[in-house]
């Protein structure tokens, strides 16, 4: 339904560069999953709780939409490059067009209060963070959340685009066209903004990082192709290693090739 966007340096800058990528999806029914487009408009419309009055601000504080993050991916950097595709442009289209998606939840972050009192804003977001690390640490004597406080899924996204009945993973096909960056983990690290319920099963662990692995190898092939961003020379220039590991790839011989892999044995 809609793209949330951190854009401000500072946010980058707090949180180590990494900014996560945040959508708002609405939950159907198993009825509502049958209605054509124009019904889901005119079911969304008669909503109470969908009365936005068109605001950015009001949409991404509405109840009915659920808060999910992209797993394994982060936002791309901002760039203006005349003719291209900008910053998730094509994410936010997505969005207009109400793709079907499907989410499987990986953990949840807690984020600040929805209401914040001037006096008490600090407090409350200090024994919030103290809250959700108490939760990390020792989950079984904590469970409910203070429904003050926001949440989001952060999980694995399925979409299914256009009339296409195949269902692609969002975060694989927004690195292969050079719309995204993989993340340092499965999830943003944000101290501030705790991650909790996440699964601690080996077998888990193993398949996250099975996936960043594949997740690292589609931005790879993005970089060598000059996808999206990274047909940008500004944003080529901030990884260096990568784009040059990913000229070696594509302008190395035969010879060359094999006389590395030798040494690095």
């Amino acid at each position: 339904m809609h793209v949330v966007e951190k854009d401000s340096p500072s946010f980058a800058q707090e949180h180590g560069g990494e900014v996560p990528v945040v959508c708002l999806v609405r939950q159907l029914s198993p009825m509502a999953r049958l209605l054509n487009r124009s019904s889901f408009d005119l079911m969304t419309r008669i909503n109470p709780s969908s009365q936005l009055n068109g605001t950015n601000a009001l949409i991404e504080d509405a109840k009915d939409l659920l808060k999910v993050e992209i797993a394994g991916i982060k936002a791309p950097p901002f760039y203006y490059a005349p003719g291209r595709e900008g910053a998730l442009e094509w994410l936010r289209g997505l969005s207009h067009s109400r793709a079907p998606v499907s989410c499987t939840l990986l953990s949840r972050r807690i984020l600040r209060p929805r209401v914040q009192e001037d006096g008490k804003l600090q407090k409350q977001q200090r024994e919030q963070r103290g809250y959700a690390q108490k939760k990390i640490n020792n989950q079984d004597n904590y469970d409910t959340i203070d429904p003050d406080m926001e949440q989001v899924a952060v999980a694995r996204v399925l979409f299914r685009p256009g009339m296409s009945i195949i269902r692609k993973d969002l975060a694989s096909s927004l690195l292969s066209f050079g719309r995204a960056n993989v993340a340092s983990g499965i999830h943003v690290d944000m101290s501030s903004m705790p991650t909790i319920d996440g699964s601690t099963k080996l077998g888990c662990i193993e398949a996250d990082v099975k996936y960043l692995e594949d997740l690292a190898k589609y931005e790879f092939e993005a970089v060598k192709e000059k996808k999206g961003m990274w047909g940008v020379e500004d944003i080529r220039k901030t990884r260096h290693d990568l784009v040059e590991e990913a000229d070696f790839e594509t302008k190395a011989g035969f010879f060359k090739k094999l006389w590395r892999k030798i040494r690095r044995e």
